[in-house]
């Protein structure tokens, strides 16, 4: 059975083995690793590749990085959560390496980790994999997301990419060791596009009661709203409140050239303020700050002359006679001279 992991969560660190050694040289050798005695091949989700493959020695190698920040959002909790998991696989594989014979004859080995932090950036991890090659043949399959084969099998950096990763075996060489991880299978991402003709050609909704502009006008006139109304809301937000006596399913194209043709006789609007008055209309903001600079010049008192104003009008002879009906009567004795 082989397993392809594609939930990091599953994945039992006691289910791992290092079975037996194969030996290539007097100082180099590898040992398989199992997954419940089978091949451990895992699933990485979409990454945006950076690199392309490297060739050293005969030997095909591709960092796949571990970032978050050239991720799709799906894929942002699946790396961090795969990040942490290549670290667990690692910690186990050592435990089981100091376990065997090949390292309890008083030789301190030296691990060489796989996840490398990168030094221009260290928020950007990277796995070291590599890639079967065999006289100069590369063994790797490349599809494209809608399950073909790739033609030119490349690997491009720029391109959203999955990979199957094999955790094949530990190699040993001299004093140190590691772990060869293997990719096998390769998915490039195509673009998400349209196949089927989706433009649209109808025309009736090019007119001027669903423009942008005047679309909520009309909406406010079929709800009942008196269109003298409507017209004073356009004219205070700017618009040529006259647009709404044409009729609704006028062309959008005639109906603007009509307003444009409206608006001709229209004044133009009022010059900008000059500068640094900016608009008298709203109240001036003052710093108290700048207060402290201001002296106040002293004024003199003017002293006005007080002129005294008479009324030279001539009375009316109602006035004369509303006058003397206010006067007492006097008697008056008269003396007769004889």
């Amino acid at each position: 059975m082989t397993y392809i992991i594609t939930d990091y969560d599953s994945v039992k660190s006691k289910n791992f083995t290092l079975e037996k050694t194969n030996h290539f040289s007097e100082h180099y050798k590898t040992l398989a690793i199992k997954y419940n005695n089978e091949n451990f091949y895992l699933q990485t989700p979409y990454i945006l590749n950076r690199y392309s493959p490297s060739n050293y020695d005969s030997k095909i190698s591709l960092d796949v990085p571990l970032d978050y920040s050239n991720v799709t959002e799906e894929s942002i909790d699946d790396i961090s959560i795969l990040y942490k998991l290549f670290l667990r696989i690692h910690r186990t594989i050592k435990t089981k390496f100091k376990e065997l014979e090949v390292s309890n004859k008083d030789e301190k080995f030296k691990f060489s980790n796989c996840v490398k932090k990168n030094k221009k950036n260290p928020d950007c991890p990277f796995l070291k994999t590599k890639i079967h090659c065999v006289e100069d043949k590369i063994f790797l399959k490349v599809f494209k997301s809608d399950k073909t084969l790739s033609k030119k099998q490349e690997i491009k950096p720029g391109k959203n990419i999955r990979f199957i990763l094999h955790l094949e075996s530990v190699w040993v060489y001299k004093k140190s060791y590691g772990i060869n991880w293997y990719i096998v299978q390769a998915e490039v991402k195509l673009p998400n596009i349209l196949h089927s003709y989706i433009f649209d050609n109808n025309q009736s909704n090019d007119v001027i009661s669903n423009h942008i502009d005047y679309k909520k006008f009309f909406k406010m006139v079929s709800m009942g709203v008196p269109k003298d109304a409507v017209k004073l809301k356009m004219n205070l937000e700017g618009l040529n409140g006259e647009i709404i006596y044409l009729d609704p399913s006028t062309p959008s194209s005639m109906a603007l050239k009509k307003n444009k043709e409206m608006m001709s006789g229209v004044p133009p609007p009022p010059p900008p303020p000059l500068p640094g008055l900016g608009n008298l209309s709203t109240p001036v903001k003052i710093n108290p700050l700048d207060l402290k600079n201001i002296k106040l010049r002293k004024t003199e008192t003017v002293k006005r002359k007080i002129v005294e104003v008479r009324d030279n009008r001539v009375p009316t002879k109602t006035q004369l006679l509303e006058q003397l009906s206010k006067l007492n009567k006097v008697k008056k004795k008269y003396n007769l001279i004889l």
